[in-house]
């Protein structure tokens, strides 16, 4: 794991320049490769790549970065880890392809020289990489298959095309100057909690897509390609008992090639199925007790450390817990600031606690992630499925009156996890379509009537119609509710906000994250089957919950969903109480400016958030908060 960064200017460019230019970017990537530094340069063509190592596999200096092929036509600058190293080796040494090393990014290389972009469909893996090709003059990105790695990529004013793993390295490459808030990924921030996509928060800076490689030319035009995608359509006809055999197969597979490295790897283990069966299968593959780290807090109904205790107990695994509790204020600007953009899963703040936990002992985690999008572990998709059925008995017309009717008459819920919150959102879904019941059932975030409030200026409402989501949603529009949302939370949600939130805690961390359930093999298999198979009843993740009988205790296997949740509702209206209105209410930031302040006090003083549910108060609340800090973050850094 590592970053990179790149410029590629024109002809007569001062490549002396730009080389003081990358180096001083790539500070910015330290805690991405804290090993080693490698600046490397096309004189002739005018490109700088750069790069930041963390080394994992081969910490010999045979796998140092930016690395040239043998034969000299080929300069790769990459990030990430490619687990069928090893039979790829083997492979390219049936054809007779000379190594030097024990890497994985000369196997990289050298299979991208001897197969071209077709090489991508071999590895198995997470990856973010560029390839300079010396004599056809053109550059060559790729993403992996479904988005853990980032590549950010920008075209300044002097037709320099600029390409970084982050947001705050590319900024200081491209110069503050170049760069203008894009108000439209403001307002998709506000409703989604994330800016997906191809989008970011500045004009003119995107986002490679995963699945996707492009090719650059010298005038900076970009032709993208997507190299892999989810057949949504094809179904296989299995039994539930084949089911949880084959996932049980894959899985070990996957655990047992990212247990892979020349340094120490552990587990994060949070209590829940999934990342206890990634413990148990790490276990029974290692021949020697594995690391586990667990997160909690002072407040039980979001501690999962008891349970987390009986799978290490049962497993004898080398277990540490840390509960986050007063470091939360003094932490949360710079964690905020590490993402580059707004980033508004709150879920962001233990993460990056456990990753700094972690990171004292182990150099590579393994974790969960992933389990739950692929197996159905959200409330969210039973409440799909519920008004998949109703669309097939009721009218539309029908069911969104009786649905909002009912919703008047009913007090509103006090708790987000009890069974009356459930059915809240569900008739508040109800009386939705498409894009706007997609928002209700997940980020749940500001609604258009809520904006209208929110804005001083309401033109600047972005069209949902635009969002990327309503785009992938337009593509689905034979879906049903059900599986629209389980397609829209792999190529939405999964991409843009939980593999966003873990590259970045955990290389803030300068640690390496591992997810055995994202192996596209996995994937591929998860949603081949049917949801008569996958989702029968109104049990979340049953083939999970099946195969962690096998492994797991008993406690473990039973116990509700709670997810890597925060107790932010506390923390709004004692420990970040006073940050909140220091933030919101500023008069030089940026929500002061964009948002009207009868409205922000009223929100924040507790005259809107009675007639909200207290998780929706807390979302809307913490969304402000994040786009708050974050400007004044940024100029603060900037000197804006």
């Amino acid at each position: 794991m590592c970053g990179i960064i790149g410029i590629w200017g024109t002809s007569g460019a001062n490549i002396e320049k730009m080389q003081i230019s990358v180096t001083k970017a790539l500070q910015q990537l330290s805690h991405r490769g804290p090993d080693d530094q490698g600046v490397w340069t096309d004189l002739q063509a005018g490109i700088v790549f750069g790069h930041r190592r963390l080394s994992i596999i081969d910490l010999s200096d045979t796998g140092h970065q930016p690395m040239l092929s043998r034969n000299g036509r080929y300069c790769l600058t990459y990030n990430g880890e490619i687990y069928n190293y090893l039979e790829l080796r083997e492979f390219l040494l049936t054809k007779e392809v000379k190594l030097r090393g024990a890497s994985d990014t000369e196997i990289l290389l050298a299979l991208f020289v001897e197969e071209g972009p077709e090489s991508l469909q071999r590895l198995r893996g997470m990856f973010a990489l560029a390839i300079w090709d010396r004599e056809e003059k053109q550059l060559f990105l790729a993403r992996d298959r479904i988005g853990k790695k980032p590549l950010y990529y920008f075209l300044t004013k002097a037709k320099e095309f600029i390409f970084s793993s982050e947001l705050n390295a590319l900024a200081v490459l491209a110069g503050d100057s170049e760069l203008t808030i894009d108000l439209s990924a403001v307002d998709s921030f506000l409703s989604d909690g994330v800016i997906g996509g191809t989008q970011t928060i500045y004009k003119s800076v995107y986002k490679l897509l995963p699945g996707h490689f492009a090719y650059v030319n010298k005038d900076g035009w970009i032709s993208t390609q997507q190299y892999w995608r989810i057949n949504w359509e094809e179904k296989k006809n299995i039994s539930f008992s084949e089911a949880v055999e084959r996932t049980d197969f894959l899985l070990q597979r996957a655990v047992c090639e990212r247990l892979r490295a020349d340094v120490p790897v552990g587990v994060f283990l949070s209590g829940g199925i999934d990342s206890g069966l990634i413990t148990a299968l790490a276990s029974i593959n290692c021949n020697k007790p594995i690391k586990t780290i667990s997160i909690g807090f002072r407040n039980g109904a979001f501690d999962e450390r008891r349970l987390a205790r009986q799978v290490s107990e049962k497993y004898q695994t080398d277990h540490e817990e840390f509960v986050v509790e007063h470091e939360v204020a003094l932490q949360l600007p710079s964690i905020i600031q590490s993402y580059g953009e707004p980033f508004g899963d709150a879920s962001a703040i233990p993460s990056y606690f456990v990753s700094k936990i972690a990171a004292q002992q182990v150099k590579v985690v393994l974790n969960g992630d992933g389990g739950d999008e692929l197996f159905l572990g959200y409330r969210r998709y039973i409440a799909a499925s519920m008004l998949t059925r109703l669309d097939k008995f009721l009218p539309d017309i029908v069911k969104e009156s009786v649905s909002s009717i009912i919703q008047n008459c009913l007090p509103t819920p006090k708790s987000y996890r009890s069974r009356y919150a459930f059915v809240y959102r569900l008739l508040r879904a109800a009386t939705k379509k498409d894009w706007e019941q997609y928002r209700i059932l997940g980020s749940d975030g500001f609604s258009i009537e809520e904006k209208k409030k929110l804005y001083r200026d309401p033109s600047i409402i972005r069209d949902n119609s635009l969002s990327f989501s309503m785009q992938h949603l337009n593509k689905l529009t034979e879906f049903d509710s059900f599986n629209s949302t389980v397609a829209l939370d792999f190529e939405f949600s999964l991409p843009d906000a939980l593999l966003v939130k873990m590259d970045i805690a955990s290389m803030a961390n300068s640690i390496e994250a591992r997810s055995p359930f994202l192996d596209h093999t996995i994937a591929e298999f998860a949603f081949s089957l049917t949801r008569q198979i996958k989702l029968p009843g109104v049990e979340t993740k049953p083939i999970l919950r099946a195969l962690a009988e096998k492994y797991l205790p008993q406690e473990v296997v039973i116990a509700p969903k709670r997810g890597f949740e925060v107790p932010m509702y506390h923390w709004l209206h004692n420990d970040l109480q006073e940050m909140r209105d220091d933030f919101i209410l500023n008069k030089k930031g940026i929500v002061t400016e964009l948002f009207n302040r009868s409205y922000l006090e009223s929100l924040l003083g507790g005259r809107v958030e009675k007639s909200l549910e207290p998780s929706r108060w807390v979302q809307l609340v913490w969304y402000l908060l994040v786009i708050a800090i974050w400007d004044h973050q940024r100029k603060t850094i900037y000197c804006i």
